[in-house]
């Protein structure tokens, strides 16, 4: 919400680069509505457009095996842990991203894929955060990070899920392992006791919208990162 103010104020926008300057921070990324002010005020500030990016959710059932797992044959969903890290990361390194880094034109594609590559060790050792494994003949091919966390309303409380990594093996396309692999992930977040589950994709990536929908999300809202 602060972001979302800061944008449609261009002062202020003034202040964070003198902040940014003096702590030395050589990148800034803004996610925002896209609306006429903070697009505006982001362009004058010299702010590239980057990609819009589409929220999606859906309610999980208090039964997880109510949720669909199709079967392949040699492919198996599995919990990881810190030692499939090494593999893990190997199958980052070859994913096309479909994400604001790797289309940032500020930053490397190595700088973009040590992004992603820090995300997922540092996420993985975190305890709010899990991993659901892919493996295809006894090798993984592709996981989920998924944190969790809980949301108080109205004196009531809720476990979210949300979906923050995402990468399948790029050889094992077209074959319904990702399919596969993010409803593994919705039933792992189930058996967890999440009750609704989140994932943010980017608005180009039409498979990954195409596979969500499929499996009951739907979307809730848009923004451009800048």
């Amino acid at each position: 919400a602060r972001k979302h103010r800061i944008v449609g104020n261009a002062a202020l926008l003034r202040a964070f680069d003198r902040w940014a300057q003096r702590t030395r921070i050589r990148f800034a990324s803004i996610r925002t509505y896209p609306t006429p002010a903070s697009i505006r005020a982001l362009t004058e500030d010299r702010f590239s457009y980057i990609e819009d990016d589409l929220y999606l959710s859906r309610a999980l059932p208090a039964n997880p095996k109510a949720i669909r797992v199709p079967v392949i044959a040699r492919a198996r969903l599995r919990e990881g842990n810190v030692e499939d890290l090494p593999r893990l990361m190997r199958i980052v390194s070859k994913t096309e991203w479909f994400n604001r880094f790797h289309r940032d034109p500020h930053i490397s594609r190595r700088a973009a894929d040590g992004v992603y590559l820090r995300w997922l060790e540092s996420g993985a050792r975190k305890p709010d955060t899990h991993l659901t494994v892919l493996e295809v003949g006894g090798r993984a091919a592709g996981f989920v990070l998924w944190s969790t966390e809980k949301l108080r309303r109205a004196g009531a409380e809720t476990l979210i899920g949300n979906q923050e990594l995402v990468a399948l093996n790029p050889r094992l396309r077209g074959k319904g392992l990702g399919q596969l692999l993010y409803a593994g992930a919705l039933r792992a977040m189930a058996a967890a006791g999440v009750r609704i589950a989140w994932t943010g994709v980017a608005a180009t990536n039409a498979a990954a919208i195409n596979c969500q929908m499929r499996l009951g999300f739907e979307c809730n809202y848009a923004t451009a990162v800048f």
